[in-house]
């Protein structure tokens, strides 16, 4: 016959198995002292949440209201806080998107004009007595006198002077250059993105801009901007009709070409209409990078935007 150990002294066990016992054996039912359950340990937070319960019970009912009353109160100033917080937040990050926009538009208003601008500049020099009389001896097949040419090519170098522009060019109907403001090209075809056919079948001007590629550049070889990187770089053209007087027929067009890379005035008029701040403007090219054409820094301590940050990147 099996007998079970006896344990230790002053040691409780629960025995969570029956004995295995010859069928003769006692049952354990006959040991009543190996079933006793093990002494329970007490829990510290439980004991804390019980005791801080049973002293609120034990309050008076007037210490009741007060404590209630305490903490309503300090539940809807923390609510108030925490809205006032939120609320500040959203109102200031709201404040800086507006300010963004009025920044962009301002800017895209100053960028646009300068188009408006050389486009009435241009429309006044399709009128020009030597650039029509040009353009009729051009469209009619005969030879252009160089004094002729010469005036032309001198009224186009003073409106890009003028306007600190870097084309001036005379496009026939056959599309190639009857007189340019800068190295001589006569007899190139110039049709940058098809703009030029675009004007001889609409009949009306164009002001867009585009991206001019830096062999086209280096062709034209125009005056750059100080610093100038050998790029592609982004150009606003202006693109005018020249009309026959007589007949009234589209004899030349008239191309401007204003580049806008390295040129600070472009964003510095934009900051001193909002006092201070970030403005540049950048371009897309057909891979879809951007890159920066021009732009400029005002920080509070910067008084003089010429001492403003140019040529920032893209982040």
């Amino acid at each position: 016959m099996l007998f079970p150990r006896l344990p230790a002294a002053n040691r409780h066990y629960r025995i969570g198995y029956q004995l295995q016992t010859h069928e003769n054996a006692l049952p354990a039912s006959n040991f009543p002292w190996i079933m006793q359950d093990s002494p329970s340990f007490p829990n510290p937070s439980q004991d804390i949440r019980l005791g801080c319960l049973q002293w609120f019970y034990n309050l008076p009912l007037s210490s009741k209201l007060l404590t209630g009353l305490f903490a309503s109160e300090l539940i809807s100033l923390i609510g108030f806080f925490g809205v006032a917080a939120s609320m500040i937040l959203t109102g200031g990050q709201i404040e800086l998107r507006d300010q963004a926009e009025s920044e962009l538009a301002i800017t895209e208003t100053n960028y646009n004009s300068q188009i408006e601008q050389t486009k009435l500049g241009f429309r006044g020099q399709a009128d020009n007595a030597a650039i029509i009389a040009a353009a009729i001896a051009d469209h009619s097949g005969q030879p252009i006198k160089p004094t002729l040419k010469a005036e032309v090519r001198r009224v186009l170098r003073n409106e890009i002077k003028a306007r600190n522009i870097e084309y001036g060019t005379l496009v026939g109907t056959n599309g190639k250059i009857i007189a340019n403001a800068n190295a001589d090209r006569t007899g190139e075809r110039f049709n940058p993105n098809q703009l030029v056919s675009q004007v001889f079948q609409n009949r009306t001007a164009i002001g867009t801009s585009q991206i001019v590629s830096w062999v086209e550049l280096a062709k034209e070889s125009p005056q750059l901007p100080n610093g100038f990187v050998e790029q592609d770089s982004l150009i606003r053209y202006t693109l005018t009709p020249v009309t026959n007087p007589e007949t009234g027929s589209i004899v030349a067009v008239l191309v401007s070409g204003d580049l806008v890379n390295g040129k600070l005035p472009i964003v510095q008029t934009t900051l001193r209409g909002v006092d201070k701040g970030y403005s540049a403007i950048y371009y897309r090219q057909s891979s879809g990078e951007f890159n920066l054409a021009t732009a400029t820094l005002d920080n509070s301590d910067v008084k003089d935007l010429e001492q403003g940050e140019s040529s920032l990147d893209l982040v």
